[in-house]
């Protein structure tokens, strides 16, 4: 019920609700940070979703993507439903060039530039995370431009996540860190970054595109998405402090990153990075009135207090532990002290379908046999359905106590666990016929129950010409 984008075998962007989360995030985030984004500039096309959420902000005039791969542009066509049917809007300006390469040879600044690379253990990717391509990056922002960068939190080991920290800080003397559900969205720009939290409101408001966007991933209000952030300059820079500076000379990350691969190291990076998070409060323009400000710091350290119970949550969810007893006191912690804050309704909603995946049974029967010794043996036969999307499902027939799986077919389409237990019924039916058969020709021999090898041999059959 996935679709996903392969470069070289390697996926790089799907429609996972994570996924879609993250790509528009890196769209809509600096936009929404900048006041009034006319130029903007994104570094890899993968799905489009990207650029389609920068497409949709009513101030912007030109669009410019770079994209070294030109068959990549038909890969995208077909999530044209995801992002906005970008390839055919008439602001864009497409070069087929490295994206680090057109800024070297471009005059052009932009308002906002966006970059969504791979992995930096990918295919030379690393040369777009050392300083000097960071700050070609900032030398190409217009006064009061922000650039966005994709920082995936699966697959990188802390201390690598600090590299790109430092190294991305080391040209932007303002930065932010926004956290989406697999992966994190670094924030730069020479200018300070004051947000208006009303402002933002307004702006999310009067722009159905946007608001649609957004809420499709627990972002659609400014409270849901300014809910995400997780660190500004300061912590940003001691969270980075460890880590070493990735350059053209040294490409650190070039061999570093390698050693995480298929590494289930999530939970372990966001265990230390709530150690470093902070309120957005202090980044927010306060109102004059004392009695508003108060009201609006006590907002957000409520939210604070949230995102510490949330990103824990997150921690153990992406490690696969959610159903260990940490994760389900967190779990109704979000629930039932802090139900309103996006991230965790996010890790609920994610949770909730985690658990319509779990194998569920459909329907059993249990069958008694003569054994070869003589004596009398029972044996279940379960019809289960194992999940894999809301419209994907494996029905498999087993016996758990054995572990024996007798076959098992894979439905398509809507309404997938009634058709999965209708299936099943009609399966099962047929075994249960298969059985009477054999149970009746024993009664006549005047055997209580019918031999075991061949009714099974026969049973087995009728199951696997189902499946």
């Amino acid at each position: 019920g996935i679709q996903a984008l392969l470069v070289n075998s390697k996926v790089v962007a799907d429609t996972h609700p994570s996924g879609v989360q993250c790509q528009y995030t890196l769209g809509h985030l600096p936009m929404l940070l900048h006041k009034n984004p006319r130029k903007v500039l994104v570094v890899g096309l993968g799905t489009g979703m990207t650029l389609g959420a920068t497409s949709v902000h009513p101030s912007v005039e030109e669009m410019t993507l770079a994209e070294i791969e030109p068959r990549v542009i038909g890969g995208a066509r077909t999530f044209a439903s995801y992002n906005h049917n970008v390839l055919d809007n008439p602001k864009l300006k497409i070069v087929f060039n490295d994206g680090r390469n057109f800024l070297l040879t471009t005059d052009q600044k932009f308002d906002v530039i966006t970059a969504d690379p791979i992995h930096p253990w990918a295919q030379g990717a690393s040369y777009l995370y050392t300083v000097e391509y960071f700050k070609l990056a900032a030398d190409h922002l217009l006064p009061g431009g922000v650039m966005c960068q994709w920082l995936p939190v699966y697959e990188l080991s802390t201390r690598d996540l600090q590299s790109v920290v430092k190294t991305f800080s080391r040209n932007f003397k303002y930065t932010m860190l926004w956290l989406t559900h697999h992966d994190a969205e670094l924030i730069g720009s020479n200018s300070p970054i004051v947000i208006n939290e009303a402002a933002l409101q307004q702006r999310l408001a009067e722009t159905e595109a946007i608001r649609n966007d957004l809420q499709e991933v627990h972002m659609g209000s400014a409270t849901d998405f300014l809910s995400y952030f997780v660190m500004g300059t300061d912590m940003l820079n001691k969270y980075g402090e460890a880590g070493t500076l990735n350059t053209d000379n040294n490409l650190y990350l070039e061999f570093s990153s390698p050693v995480s691969i298929a590494r289930p190291v999530m939970t372990e990076n966001l265990n230390v990075m709530v150690r470093y998070m902070e309120s957005i409060y202090k980044y927010l323009e306060h109102p004059k009135d004392e009695a508003a400000r108060a009201d609006l710091k006590r907002k957000w350290d409520l939210h604070y207090n949230a995102a510490r119970v949330a990103i824990r949550a997150q921690a153990l969810f992406v490690g696969q532990l959610h159903h260990s007893p940490d994760f389900q006191f967190l779990a109704g912690v979000m629930k039932n002290k802090y139900p309103f804050y996006a991230p965790g309704q996010f890790i609920l909603a994610e949770y909730k379908k985690e658990l319509a995946r779990d194998p569920k049974l459909l329907e059993s029967a249990q069958f008694m046999f003569i054994n070869q010794q003589g004596g009398v043996t029972g044996l279940e036969i379960a019809a289960v359905i194992s999940p894999v999307s809301d419209t994907r499902a494996y029905v498999v027939f087993v016996n758990n106590a054995k572990r024996i799986i007798f076959g098992k077919t894979l439905l398509t389409g809507d309404a997938i666990e009634e058709r999965s237990r209708e299936f099943a019924r009609e399966v099962m039916e047929k075994v249960r016929t298969a059985y009477g058969k054999h149970a009746a020709v024993a009664e006549k021999e005047g055997k209580k129950f019918p031999q075991l090898e061949p009714t099974m041999a026969v049973i087995k059959q009728v199951i696997i010409s189902k499946t």
